[in-house]
């Protein structure tokens, strides 16, 4: 799990307009940012998954999956910008390593 440090407030983030990259299972928007490192957050509406427990679950699978990126050893995103994933509902029906891979891909395609 990321250190709350790490995590983007996305009730402030909702309105904002920002760079997009998009497959077919989630989107990534991404947002200048004053702050000496990145964050992080997710959006995953009931659409996705009815339960919060099932919602949770899916945030949690996206926060491990991102963390290799993060934190002060991981300068990855070193040029302090704001990263969104909006999840798509064509996600419950993909395995955790699925969810994975595509994160990785869409974040590969940042460098």
């Amino acid at each position: 799990m990321l250190k709350k440090k790490y995590r983007l407030p996305i009730q402030a983030m909702l309105g904002k307009k920002g760079q997009t990259l998009k497959t077919s299972f989630l989107s990534l928007k991404i947002f200048p940012s004053n702050l000496s490192y990145s964050r992080f957050g997710a959006v995953i509406s009931k659409k996705v998954a009815a339960k919060a427990t099932a919602r949770n679950k899916l945030r949690r699978i996206i926060f491990s999956a991102i963390e290799p990126y993060f934190g002060e050893e991981k300068k990855f995103f070193i040029d302090k910008r704001d990263f969104l994933v909006i999840i798509y509902p064509a996600v419950k029906d993909l395995s955790r390593e699925e969810i994975k891979m595509h994160l990785r891909e869409i974040f590969d395609k940042l460098k």
